[in-house]
């Protein structure tokens, strides 16, 4: 080959390694890149600088660059321990490129800037000062043979620009490559191949398939998203100070689900737990929704009879429910702006069946009256602690909750001290929803709870729940003792037990409603078909609360 000689008064603005002394022509050493077996180096050059990216043009790392029929492959000379800014794998080295992932080639002046891209049937110039590899993961490597033999940098562009963009199928290294394969794959990957492939997928689909197919076809969750999308506009409007009339025939259901989510992103006081409570007394229990003819329940003063059975039956709807699955999706989508957890709305699921208590118990104010004037006793549901132990009752608020502070102040406080220009300038602060069913997720603590074999160790929302309350309970203790003058003066004589580690509470998926269980229960199409017969039932019901055409959202400036 016939090397270019190092010119003594040339002045290289790259930089080059330490010539050595023992030879005249300033060689470098022999590197050779690792191949794989049936792999072949197709075009090299020997001293090439490799750009350091998004640096100046007289940065860079020398040695030799590749080309085989499989890779890019650049061999420093000099290789810094951990100096390697890639994941490590075992086929290809820290600065190798497939040539399948090399997705440009552009012919540069040596440096990074003037560059033109060179085509694969394009001409080839006979000169290459440098090329710059643009990749199809985004990486980008630039080389400069400035230091190169002559002729080597169009070498190497030939062989890139030929291997990289194959005629055909067969040409891809794949069916070069002949290392004989030792399969390592876990054993319950299925790689349908085979017709037993598909046949095991499809007997482990009779259950998850059919599960997830009912779920889709209640709809439950396009109108949870359909609710959530009316809240959304309307709090759009009120942020902008813009009235806001919902119509909808009784107005009892759905003005009552999309007027309580619309509080519920625009006023911060409706995320804590009595500001919630109080939505509902207001929106759900002082207007007048009929909790008896939506659970089924016989009217106050009326006796069922056959002919009732018929009328009742058509006015069942789980309206309030949906109202509580809206909730749910909200406080999924911004865990930290809710002073209430899931736990809490899904014991407030079970409490709206749980007729000891008189808060879902009635179809208006007037029948409450009319039962109290009877010595009937009213119980309200809110009082938690009737029901709950202090550690049970920890699990309703959220550790991660920013506004951890209770608001002292009433609504017509809150309302007074909030300043509503007439004409904004910008819109007032809210809860902004995702509203598409694709992300709704579904309620996986409130149905599928009873689902045992779904019910695992070290799963779920609530673990995470359990470990913050117990660094929000040291966190507290900390800034006690920092707020103790005794701490200061005791902090050499501490056992160091402070410092620990918050105790890991191993709790399963869906405590606090799990049921005992074993670690080698198998999972039952009995307990599968419970939640199948369930969502089903949904189906019937809910199809009888679909919006109606004369519900509406009316905006006036």
């Amino acid at each position: 080959m016939n090397e270019k000689k190092l010119v003594q008064n040339f002045k290289s603005y790259i930089n080059v390694p330490p010539v050595n002394n023992g030879d005249k022509n300033g060689a470098v050493p022999d590197v050779k890149p690792k191949l794989l077996n049936g792999e072949q180096v197709v075009g090299a050059a020997q001293s090439v600088v490799m750009l350091t990216p998004l640096s100046e043009r007289d940065r860079g790392r020398f040695g030799s660059l590749f080309v085989t029929n499989y890779k890019l492959s650049f061999v420093p000379l000099e290789s810094p321990y951990n100096d390697e800014y890639c994941q490590r794998n075992n086929l290809l080295g820290p600065y190798d490129v497939p040539l399948t992932a090399v997705g440009a080639i552009w012919l540069t002046d040596g440096g990074p800037v003037r560059r033109r891209k060179l085509m694969p049937f394009g001409d080839m110039p006979a000169k290459i000062k440098g090329i710059q590899i643009i990749c199809k993961n985004m990486k980008v490597l630039t080389f400069s043979f400035a230091n190169s033999a002559i002729g080597k940098g169009r070498q190497v562009a030939m062989a890139l620009i030929h291997h990289s963009f194959p005629k055909r199928h067969d040409l891809l290294f794949a069916y070069e490559y002949r290392e004989r394969y030792h399969p390592t794959l876990p054993s319950d990957l299925n790689m349908f191949q085979r017709p037993n492939d598909w046949k095991r997928e499809l007997e482990s689909q009779v259950q998850d398939s059919q599960y997830y197919s009912m779920l889709d076809s209640s709809r439950w969750l396009r109108y949870v998203a359909n609710c959530i999308a009316f809240a959304d506009d309307a709090a759009r409007y009120l942020a902008n100070n813009v009235t806001v009339v919902l119509q909808e025939g009784d107005g009892v259901d759905y003005c009552a689900v999309v007027s309580s989510l619309t509080q519920l992103l625009v006023d911060p006081h409706f995320r804590t737990i009595s500001g919630f409570q109080s939505l509902i007394q207001k929106e759900w229990i002082a207007l007048g929704h009929p909790f008896c003819d939506r659970f089924g329940l016989p009217r106050p003063g009326c006796t069922r009879d056959i002919s009732a059975k018929e009328n009742i039956s058509m006015q069942r709807a789980p309206i309030f429910l949906l109202f509580l699955d809206c909730t749910w999706q909200l406080l999924n989508q911004f865990p930290s702006y809710f002073q209430f957890t899931e736990t809490y709305l899904t014991t407030l699921w079970d409490c709206v069946h749980n007729h000891l208590f008189d808060t879902f118990l009635f179809n208006c104010p007037r029948d409450r009256e009319l039962a109290i004037s009877k010595d009937f006793v009213e119980r309200p549901v809110w009082d938690w602690g009737e029901q709950f132990m202090d550690q049970d009752m920890a699990l309703f608020y959220n550790p991660l909750y920013l506004g951890n502070k209770p608001s002292t102040s009433t609504p017509n406080q809150r309302l007074s001290t909030i300043s509503i220009p007439s004409k904004p300038t910008s819109e007032l602060p809210r809860l902004k929803p995702c509203t598409s069913i694709a992300g709704m997720e579904l309620w996986s603590q409130c149905y599928e709870r009873w689902l045992l074999p779904l019910d695992a160790l070290h799963a779920g929302p609530v673990q995470y729940h359990v470990y913050n309350y117990s660094v929000l309970k040291d966190i507290q203790q900390l800034n006690e003792k920092l707020s103790s003058l005794s701490f200061i003066n005791n902090r050499h004589s501490s056992n160091g037990d402070d410092g620990n580690e918050p105790s890991r509470v191993v709790v399963s998926r869906f405590h606090p409603f799990s049921l005992s269980r074993s670690e080698d229960v198998t999972r039952t199409l009995d307990l599968m078909q419970h939640t199948h017969r369930q969502l089903k039932n949904n189906k019937n019901t809910i199809g009888i609360f679909k919006p109606p055409k004369r519900f509406a959202i009316w905006f006036n400036d």
